[in-house]
């Protein structure tokens, strides 16, 4: 599962909107007074959700690559009376998954079958961190068995 993971921080690092790009391992769920890694980040997980057995030692692997982008929000104007500038302002979070989206949707390369972005959630949380989950799903080979 290197090359999915490995793709994606790849094609999410050329976008320079993220100040730090890693595997997610929980950094942003199990901390004491703030997560070990910058506001603006993003955090990758790949799992993978079904196989095909092509033959004894070859499958056909679909991955869900599920990157959560953590932002944070100075005061948010988003009400019908806040004029329109604030609220255009306050939104402007939703760029980063644009992009995001943008850059992943449709990709394919010799290795990875075309990303097609299934969800994108913000997530609810008890703690104060704004977090965006987004996720995409791919294909690969897997000719591990054979090696």
């Amino acid at each position: 599962m290197k090359i999915p993971f490995l793709t994606t921080q790849q094609l999410l690092n050329e976008l320079n909107l993220f100040s730090w790009i890693a595997e997610d391992n929980g950094e942003l769920d199990e901390y004491e007074t703030k997560p070990s890694v910058p506001p603006n980040c993003a955090l990758i997980t790949i799992n993978v959700i079904s196989t095909q057995d092509i033959s004894d030692t070859r499958q056909m692997v679909k991955v869900a690559i599920v990157i959560r982008y953590w932002y944070s929000l100075a005061k948010t104007e988003t009400s019908n009376k806040a004029p329109v500038e604030a609220v255009m302002r306050s939104l402007a979070y939703n760029d980063v998954p644009d992009a995001v989206y943008k850059k992943l949707q449709g990709y394919a390369d010799d290795e990875l079958d075309t990303f097609s972005r299934q969800s994108d959630v913000k997530e609810t949380r008890r703690d104060s961190l704004q977090v965006r989950r987004m996720t995409y799903t791919t294909s690969y080979l897997d000719l591990g068995a054979e090696e």
